[in-house]
């Protein structure tokens, strides 16, 4: 009898951590299909308090789509990955090695006009137009971007460094 118990015990154990394991990584993922590999970015790989999914219209002022760090175990990379409005598949927009150090995180950057960090070697430090909202993307408080779709693709600008 107690052998019966303590395995009915073991199989609720587990297939609590199982439910909990899947639906944590089912909240993220669960309306983008990534890329083969790649699996969205576990919360406490993130900066303390950052976000590892943002919803909103990056691509367009009517279509809201979703912004997902991730990560590809067997290649050793992370990235960043945005769902296309057609089909919800998402793609990494930008890749990256080490997050140890200072751990990435993303915001919702809101429509608008912005300056880029001047590096004394650019000539030119024209601010550039954020139509519909972008992407904010910060490695702790080591660097921060502005990731914003243009002319059909995205493109990053260095906001602090």
């Amino acid at each position: 009898m107690h052998d019966k118990v303590l395995k009915f015990v073991c199989n609720i154990v587990l297939g609590t951590t199982l439910l909990a394991t899947a639906s944590s990584s089912f909240a993220v993922e669960k309306d983008a299909l990534l890329p083969a590999g790649w699996t969205a970015l576990p919360k406490e790989k993130s900066s303390q308090g950052g976000l590892v999914a943002i919803e909103g219209f990056f691509t367009s002022p009517r279509v809201k789509t979703k912004a997902i760090l991730v990560e590809n175990k067997t290649e050793g990379k992370y990235g960043l990955a945005v769902t296309m409005p057609t089909n919800q598949t998402a793609k990494i927009i930008q890749t990256f090695k080490d997050i140890s150090p200072n751990p990435p995180s993303l915001s919702v950057i809101k429509a608008g006009k912005y300056h880029p960090t001047c590096q004394p070697e650019v000539t030119k430090c024209d601010a550039f137009v954020v139509k519909n909202q972008a992407i904010g993307f910060a490695f702790n408080e080591s660097s921060a971007q502005i990731i914003y779709f243009d002319k059909n693709k995205f493109h990053a600008v260095f906001v602090a460094d």
